[in-house]
């Protein structure tokens, strides 16, 4: 059974990596725990909420990660139960940030009881905290990835676009992991219970503070993305009007060319000059000239 414990006189964690039919019989046998709770457990990914119960709470919550390449915002679901002598937190999938917190406390007495020591709301809050944290490794990587697309914008570089679109992607998948979670960390903030007494609002409102700050970052994001696409697609549209001004310049400067080698190339009688081959390039070599004189006429007037 993949159900881990540290307990102290008052308290006891459970951590669970792999929710499956077993650690629900687990949970049914020795808590009070609603049906629709063990539905969300073992069901698919949950949107984040709060329930609140006479005896205990449930509460689902999402953290923001990175993908082993660290090109990819990933969404980490923690499924959370929490009584007055008790806190169990459920793992969608495995977690090494909470895992790591978890082993330091099991084998660490000391953390153990700086975390454990004032009950299962200041536990909580404490997991929140190092959990949230570690977007700051997810937002400064969006961070370094746009001032790296803003560089290669002004350079011109190649496949802009579908670069921009992808950092584009990861920022709202961010924010939409962040904006639920503000919601909930405020309901939290504000729940009266013995173990989650008003002394622990503070510390709750920290780390609202928190998500509302990176929430602010990631908009600041999200603005200058949708700038950095704007200037892209002014840049593409700049050169692409160049390259047609530019055929268009010769294709005019060519026309009367093309027109001259039409009406020579027509197999009638009675053209001008049409035995005369000495004067028709005479016409050729005018023409060209006037061709060379229309592009520096253009180039003067920096329309080339």
């Amino acid at each position: 059974m993949a159900i881990r414990t540290v307990k102290t006189k008052e308290l006891t964690w459970y951590n669970i990596d792999d929710p499956n039919r077993e650690v629900v019989d687990f949970l049914q046998e020795h808590f009070p725990f609603h049906p629709l709770d063990f539905k969300d457990v073992i069901g698919e990914a949950q949107f984040p909420k709060l329930d609140t119960y006479k005896s205990y709470l449930f509460i689902i919550l999402h953290f923001p990660g990175l993908s082993n390449d660290r090109r990819q915002v990933t969404d980490n679901e923690l499924d959370i139960f929490i009584g007055p002598d008790y806190l169990i937190t459920i793992q969608k999938k495995r977690y090494k940030v909470l895992k790591d917190v978890f082993y330091r406390l099991l084998n660490n007495s000391r953390q153990r009881r700086e975390y454990m020591s004032q009950g299962p709301g200041y536990l909580l809050y404490r997991l929140l905290e190092v959990l949230y944290r570690q977007s700051d490794s997810v937002v400064n990587n969006i961070g370094k990835r746009i001032r790296s697309a803003e560089k290669d914008v002004f350079e011109e570089s190649k496949n802009m676009a579908r670069a921009l679109a992808e950092i584009r992607r990861h920022v709202l998948n961010f924010r939409a992991i962040i904006d639920p979670q503000r919601v909930v960390i405020t309901q939290l903030a504000h729940i009266n219970r013995s173990y989650m007494s008003k002394d622990l609002s503070v510390y709750y409102d920290d780390i609202s503070d928190y998500l509302n700050k990176l929430w602010l970052i990631s908009s600041s994001y999200y603005e200058l993305i949708r700038g950095l696409h704007d200037t892209n697609e002014s840049l593409i549209s700049h050169r692409t009007n160049q390259v047609i001004k530019m055929l268009t310049v010769f294709s005019v400067a060519l026309l009367p060319l093309t027109l001259l080698s039409g009406i020579y190339g027509m197999n009638i009688e009675g053209l001008p000059w049409a035995h005369r081959p000495e004067v028709v390039w005479l016409l050729y070599g005018g023409l060209l000239v006037f061709i060379i004189i229309t592009i520096v006429y253009f180039r003067r007037k920096k329309w080339l």
